[in-house]
């Protein structure tokens, strides 16, 4: 008698215990475990932090290289050798790479339903049903330093969405893990899924 009492007052400590240790697990869970098991309507940023320095300081540099180099031809165009040529026409091209690579540049947020697109002033929400594709720049996955996302439809940005992921999840993709990439994908395939379907 005495020890079924026993027994039956640890289920309750047990089961608490046990509790416990699940909440405690879920607290100390790396946010992608969270992401992979747990629904959230909460945007979540998928764009890298050195977006905007990507958007700026390469254009700033190769640009402020073109303006010395003409304001120097005019001064003294005796002063230009010959070999400058090659590395000038070198830089222009980099500045013209790098004008556009600033335009569509953007920062991206996604949660269960829509990806959120920031330019330089336009904000736009993007259905995930939206996404026709998603894969890195030229297809090239190890070096995943660009993701492109296409719309079936355009949006206020255009038809095509272009972002840096994460160092984390370029590292992740360069490993042959499972990326931003894959994820988009999956979060599109759902979302695109007529209601009932299994």
């Amino acid at each position: 008698m005495v020890a079924a009492q026993q027994i039956v007052a640890r289920e309750p400590r047990e089961r608490v215990s046990q509790e416990g240790l699940l909440v405690q697990r879920a607290t100390t869970a790396r946010p992608r475990e969270l992401r992979r098991y747990m629904t959230s309507s909460t945007p979540q940023r998928i764009s890298s932090l050195y977006t905007l320095p990507m958007k700026i300081l390469p254009l700033l540099i190769t640009g402020v290289v073109l303006v010395l180099t003409a304001v120097w031809a005019v001064i003294d165009p005796t002063r230009l050798a010959p070999g400058l040529v090659i590395p000038l026409a070198i830089d222009t091209a980099a500045f013209v790479w790098f004008l556009w690579l600033s335009y569509q540049l953007k920062f991206v947020e996604v949660d269960n339903d829509h990806l959120y697109v920031t330019g330089w002033s336009n904000h736009v929400a993007i259905p995930l049903s939206n996404v026709a594709t998603v894969d890195y720049h030229l297809g090239i996955k190890f070096m995943p330093r660009l993701v492109v996302v296409r719309l079936k439809s355009p949006s206020a940005l255009g038809s095509t969405i272009y972002f840096m992921p994460t160092v984390g999840a370029a590292i992740r993709a360069t490993l042959d893990s499972p990326s931003v990439v894959e994820d988009l994908r999956r979060l599109s395939q759902q979302t695109s899924k007529p209601t009932g379907a299994i």
